[in-house]
């Protein structure tokens, strides 16, 4: 008889399974590509206005970005984070890296986010350059500590914080995120539905007539469609890690659709409402109808437990 291989003795170390890496996106190679033709294209359409034709000259413009490729070496970054630190790195170069616990000061210096860390380590790079920038810009939010934010960067965290929303060592989210559309929005449903059934009373009270019939009925249309919104923006919607829920208001009805479940993710246009689809549906606000921070954390969520997962996200023109 044959003997099962036996399992192997682990190593002493295990291996940091949490890494994310976060590499340069398509704006760089966007700006890498595009920057020459750019150029050209401008300046032969001023020698097309000024002198009428093109130099046979212009082309050879082109090769001036050959000397300015090193220069964009610098803009080459990769940013790495583990549940030990924050790394910074360039193509052939070494990773500088600085812990958790170690770092001192986050700034925002227009583009740039600039790291000071306790021992002197000053790691500067742009999320904006980024793969899944965004993601990288809320992980350090909701992971630092308020003190050590500066400027705007602490005000977004603040916002972020009120959420009860926390980054994990593994990059990701945990917490429960409990939102709502904003509150000028429904205020607005409000009179809307208001004033459309005052319309309706005003015109039914001037008497039986075919006009004031026709503005009657038309008015007590658009009350009960501004109604019946104004319910559906009330809804509370609740995002953790098991699934996003929706409970909708007096009857305090839940509607749950777990992760597991979503198989198409759509949104409007503006990402005003979302649908999820798998064997049911369901429908709620999207971040173009939360707060700034909720939105972002929205975003993320929906990248966090769908797009990662390979579910589509698709844009629509109308969802219902």
């Amino acid at each position: 008889m044959s003997v099962p291989l036996q399992r192997g003795r682990g190593a002493s170390s295990s291996p940091l399974l949490d890494i994310q890496v976060y590499r340069p996106g398509p704006a760089l190679a966007l700006i890498i590509l595009l920057t020459p033709a750019v150029v050209a294209l401008a300046g032969a359409a001023v020698y097309l206005n000024v002198d009428g034709a093109i130099p046979p000259w212009l082309p050879l413009t082109l090769l001036l970005w050959i000397p300015c490729m090193p220069a964009l070496w610098f803009a080459m970054q990769s940013v790495r984070t583990d549940s030990t630190g924050l790394a910074v790195g360039r193509p052939w170069q070494r990773w500088e890296e600085v812990r958790w616990e170690d770092i001192e000061r986050v700034e925002a210096r227009g583009p740039l986010l600039r790291v000071v860390g306790a021992q002197g380590q000053r790691l500067t790079f742009s999320t904006a350059l980024l793969r899944d920038g965004d993601r990288l810009r809320r992980q350090l939010l909701l992971r630092l500590p308020a003190h050590v934010l500066a400027g705007r960067l602490s005000h977004e965290a603040q916002q972020l914080v009120v959420t009860d929303i926390y980054s994990t060592p593994e990059g990701g989210y945990a917490g429960t995120l409990v939102t709502k559309t904003r509150l000028p929005w429904r205020i607005v449903l409000a009179l809307l539905a208001v004033a459309a059934l005052a319309g309706a009373v005003a015109a039914a009270s001037n008497g039986p007539t075919t006009g004031g019939v026709g503005v009657a009925v038309a008015c007590a249309l658009i009350a009960v469609a501004a109604a019946w919104a104004l319910a559906w923006a009330s809804r509370t919607v609740l995002i953790d890690a098991e699934g996003i829920a929706v409970v909708a208001p007096l009857v305090r009805r839940k509607r749950i659709l777990k992760w597991s479940e979503v198989e198409l993710v759509e949104h409007t246009p503006h990402e005003r409402v979302l649908r999820l689809r798998g064997d049911r549906r369901l429908v709620c606000a999207g971040p173009g109808l939360l707060t700034p921070a909720q939105a972002t954390l929205m975003r993320g969520l929906l990248y966090e437990y769908c797009a990662k997962r390979s579910v589509p996200i698709l844009r629509r023109f109308w969802v219902l």
